[in-house]
């Protein structure tokens, strides 16, 4: 398998970043996974997307979820925006409203996955 960075969003206050990471499965017949991690500024990058339990620590476990754009509103709070992204629900498997301090808003998601806010 492995793991490339989709996007990457800093904090304003650069105190931590938010990562989309996309887990490809080189020999196997199943679709990518995604995977969303917030990290203080201080951690490696490297290290926190390798993980072998990525998951664990994940505010959003998805596939297909490619499109996912993400934005900081203030210094605690992330924006995961999904307009038009092409998520169904049964393409979500984890998400959390909080990762430590941080916020987690879901905007656009399909209804019954995430909050379905404008």
């Amino acid at each position: 398998m492995k793991n490339t960075v989709v996007v990457k969003a800093e904090s304003p206050d650069r105190k931590s970043s938010a990562i989309l990471v996309d887990r490809y499965y080189q020999a196997a017949r199943v679709p990518d996974e995604f995977f969303l991690i917030v990290i203080p500024s201080g951690q490696d990058a490297n290290e926190a997307i390798n993980m072998r339990h990525i998951g664990d620590s994940s505010a959003l476990v998805a596939i297909w979820a490619s499109k996912v754009q993400l934005r900081w509103q203030g210094a605690d709070t992330l924006l995961v925006v999904c307009d038009s992204c092409g998520l169904k629900p049964i393409d979500i498997s984890k998400k959390l409203d909080h990762v430590g301090s941080t916020k987690i808003v879901c905007q656009g998601f399909p209804p019954g996955t995430a909050d379905s806010q404008p």
